[in-house]
């Protein structure tokens, strides 16, 4: 029986924040956020309020939005005092004015969202003439590849043994396919920048971060729900995983850019030697006159700042990183 090492799921989890935190950085600093001189950001999805801090401090106006009222409230005490305002939204019905931001960004909202449409439109549109739109999310896998790490882990929740104790514990994680996003924006007449599946999420400061990690912290609210019999349903999920062979999630990012004037004629696609999709184009990491994409002016106060070296790019594995 294949199981994870013993860290404590906590610290797991605190370990695979502060890489989601420095990924979610780095796609600003790909994007070229800090060559902006400040200006209007939204943060959709901006839970306990580190990136909002941070781009509050390279001199931004941040409007950071959360569906959970803890995390707002986390937001607040964080970034009191800076140039934040916190607020309590459902993504599932967001609501921004249309042209308002310069840069509207969010990393792994998109997951929670069964039907992501309406709220990436809204993103979309609240993009203003020259402004960036920056989303990651997990599971940007083409919809044909389906969505075998959601079909394990729901039919190990469906066992006797935890079958009544989590029927309250929704598997809150969705597939929502790169390419059909990108349809998303480009429809809304935005230009794709950058459209990758291959991002690594990982901390330069901190220890290696275990394989098991995002795992881990996908079963989060179900570890809580289950006490102390919490490692034993996390072994069996990874047992689960491993003898599926499933593939280990899939990291997307994605920045789009709305032109200054509507677009008459659209621009040849071009695609990547691992995409054949037409939906995605590939194009520089920034957007066309900007500079080095490394952050300048930007210093969260988290103890693990910004990546300022973005290594070679490898296309992660379709191997289980479970696997011994």
């Amino acid at each position: 029986m294949t199981q994870r090492a013993r860290v404590p799921i906590a610290e797991l989890c605190r370990l695979y924040d502060e890489a989601l935190f420095e990924t979610a950085l780095d796609a600003l600093m790909q994007a070229g956020t800090h060559l902006r001189e400040g200006g209007r950001l939204a943060d959709i999805g901006c839970g306990s309020g580190e990136v909002a801090l941070a781009m509050a401090e390279g001199e931004f106006t941040v409007t950071a939005i959360d569906a959970s009222p803890a995390m707002v409230r986390a937001t607040e005490e964080l970034c009191s005092g800076t140039a934040v305002t916190a607020e309590v939204r459902d993504p599932r019905t967001l609501d921004l004015p249309e042209g308002r931001f310069e840069v509207v960004h969010s990393s792994w909202m998109l997951d929670s969202l069964a039907d992501a449409r309406d709220a990436v439109r809204t993103m979309a549109r609240a993009t203003s003439p020259g402004g960036l739109l920056v989303l990651q999310w997990s599971h940007g896998q083409p919809r044909s590849a389906g969505f075998a790490l959601r079909d394990v882990l729901e039919s190990v929740t469906r066992r006797t043994a935890w079958r009544e104790r989590l029927a309250e514990v929704p598997l809150a994680v969705h597939h929502h396919p790169l390419d059909e996003v990108c349809a998303l924006l480009q429809d809304e007449g935005l230009e794709i920048v950058v459209a990758r599946d291959d991002v690594q999420v990982s901390s330069e400061e901190g220890p290696d971060l275990p394989a098991e990690a995002p795992y881990v912290a996908l079963l989060a609210a179900h570890a809580r729900a289950l006490g102390d019999d919490a490692d034993r349903f996390t072994d069996e999920a990874l047992e689960a995983l491993t003898a599926a062979n499933t593939p280990p999630p899939q990291t997307t990012r994605l920045t789009a850019h709305r032109p200054h004037t509507p677009q008459v004629l659209k621009s040849p696609r071009t695609t990547s030697p691992h995409n054949t999709n037409p939906h995605i184009t590939t194009s520089p990491t920034t957007p066309p006159g900007t500079a080095n994409p490394h952050p300048t002016n930007l210093h969260p106060t988290s103890p693990h700042p910004p990546q300022t070296q973005i290594p070679a790019t490898h296309p992660q594995s379709t191997q289980n990183p479970l696997t011994p």
